[in-house]
């Protein structure tokens, strides 16, 4: 013999399944914002990273016109600096943080080592 549920069980679970759908929806909202901002953040970190490697294109861009100004390297030896200077992102930064009347000795410095 089938037995019939009470009407007020049924109620109930449909009131469970509202319940749960409401939770999943807010969940879904929940997780969709921050997936918006998260991505909103990424993609600014990556503008300002891109910015950042234009501004060290154009200081390595430059390296070759400041070694020209000096005057007294021989093309030797100007390849020699550029290839020194330019290995890495932090010679490229002292040598650009350097006074300009520093920067000759530095580079001499540099092609000694």
């Amino acid at each position: 013999m089938i037995k019939m549920m009470p009407l007020m069980h049924s109620q109930e679970c449909s009131s469970g399944i509202k319940k749960r759908k409401n939770i999943n929806e807010s969940l879904h909202e929940v997780i969709n914002n921050a997936t918006l901002v998260l991505g909103d953040k990424l993609m600014k970190a990556s503008e300002a990273m891109m910015e950042v490697e234009v501004q060290m294109l154009k200081k390595h861009e430059k390296i070759v016109d400041e070694l020209e100004k000096f005057g007294t390297f021989s093309e030797t030896e100007m390849f020699n600096a550029l290839l020194k200077i330019t290995k890495d992102s932090e010679s490229v930064i002292t040598f650009w943080s350097l006074k300009e009347a520093r920067r000759e000795n530095w580079v001499r410095f540099m092609l000694d080592r």
